[in-house]
């Protein structure tokens, strides 16, 4: 593929299942470290669910000075808005559930605090959601979670890409030749996909050199999803509550009834 791009990923601690604002705070880290080895002073992020509506755009909200370094954010059915799948917590035995999961429901001060500013593009973005995702609910509607104001937004089933019939979850996202292609035209395309590029074709393939091996992929999402259906998660990562927001939140909006620590 030409273009093509060298690739680095960030490993969240505890897979992710900790406090959100820490797993943010590794991928603003990471944008400094990893821009300074671009030959082009900048790096392109590309996250998929709570690292896609999460922890890019609160990185971007709280630490401005990386936006800079950003060349272009692609979101793959990301939770801007939350998720109301999240709101199962309130209704589990204590201390069972993640906190970054607590933090993913709809109307937590996590998502509050972020979309006081970050409820727009900081830098370019696309943002690519699925009408038919099982976890980040609702995705249709005026109020779909992965919306997300000023940025370039494309639904898989929209009437010019794949169209209604399209069946596409959550975690296929990750795997789907429809989502890689518009990605893809995204990151050439300067952080904003150009709907009118898409090829019918990409609904059902999309050619890729011999080394992608999307198989791998799948048997990591398989892991992933049994992991969390098994219910067992990290004593370190499971709260009763809501984690409390930084302390730099209630230092930038210290008139909006947040409690830090």
């Amino acid at each position: 593929m030409e273009p093509g791009f060298d690739i680095c990923w960030v490993d969240l601690p505890k897979k992710a299942l900790v406090d959100a604002q820490i797993s943010a705070e590794y991928v603003a880290q990471a944008v400094l470290s990893l821009a300074k080895r671009s030959t082009t002073g900048k790096v392109s992020i590309i996250g998929h669910s709570q690292g896609a509506g999460f922890n890019p755009q609160w990185a971007l909200t709280f630490f401005p000075s990386i936006r800079s370094y950003v060349a272009a954010y692609v979101a793959l059915a990301p939770d801007f808005h939350g998720t109301l799948d999240s709101t199962f917590c309130k209704f589990l035995p204590t201390s069972i559930c993640p906190q970054s999961i607590w933090q993913q429901a709809a109307g937590s001060h996590y998502i509050r605090a972020q979309n006081i500013d970050g409820y727009r593009a900081l830098v370019p973005t696309t943002v690519i959601y699925t009408s038919t995702d099982e976890v980040v609910t609702p995705e249709v509607g005026l109020t779909y979670s992965s919306r997300l104001d000023g940025a370039t937004i494309i639904g898989v089933q929209d009437l010019d890409i794949c169209g209604p019939a399209k069946m596409l979850g959550h975690a296929s996202m990750l795997i789907d030749p429809a989502p890689f292609a518009l990605a893809y035209n995204a990151l050439i395309n300067g952080g904003n996909a150009i709907r009118s590029d898409f090829a019918l074709t990409s609904c059902v393939s999309y050619p890729v050199p011999p080394s992608v091996d999307f198989g791998a992929t799948v048997n990591l999402i398989e892991s992933a999803y049994k992991d969390l259906a098994s219910g067992f998660f990290p004593a370190e990562t499971v709260s009763s509550a809501e984690p409390p927001l930084r302390k730099y939140v209630c230092d930038r909006y210290p008139d909006q009834g947040f409690s830090c620590a």
